[in-house]
């Protein structure tokens, strides 16, 4: 979870993650799957919207750990929601990254690798003082 990127591997990660969402596009048009292209076009314009979102919240370290999270091969998948965007702090950017970092540890470690783990992550602000970070797990446990 603390690999710290280089820009050269960034771009490399990228255009992997690129290239499989186009192979999978191109394979679902050659089966004439268009409503099917049409809903995997919709879920990456989504995905592209959360995150922007997610990079405009002043959380640099917590959104770089998001944004690289499924680069990791760890034992789940994790999405997330960025449903309102607040502005963030260096004080909250700790927080959140530490917390969320070791979260991140003990799932690793306790969830079957073998199955198919996904975390959603959600962000919302209720009030002004009021942000609300969700953790929704699915998953199978080891133990």
């Amino acid at each position: 979870m603390d690999k710290n990127w280089t820009t050269i591997e960034t771009l490399r990660q990228t255009r992997h993650d690129w290239l499989n969402k186009i192979q999978i596009i191109k394979g679902n048009l050659e089966l004439n799957r268009i409503d099917r292209v049409k809903g995997i076009i919709d879920e990456i314009i989504v995905e592209t919207q959360n995150e922007a979102r997610l990079s405009s919240l002043n959380l640099p370290k917590f959104t770089e750990m998001l944004l690289t999270s499924n680069w990791n091969n760890g034992s789940f998948y994790c999405e997330y929601e960025i449903i309102d965007v607040f502005e963030g702090s260096t004080e909250m950017d700790g927080l959140m990254y530490r917390w969320t970092n070791d979260f991140f540890k003990i799932l690793d470690k306790n969830l079957d690798p073998f199955f198919e783990n996904i975390l959603a992550v959600s962000m919302c602000k209720k009030e002004v003082s009021d942000m609300h970070c969700t953790f929704h797990m699915q998953g199978r446990f080891i133990d």
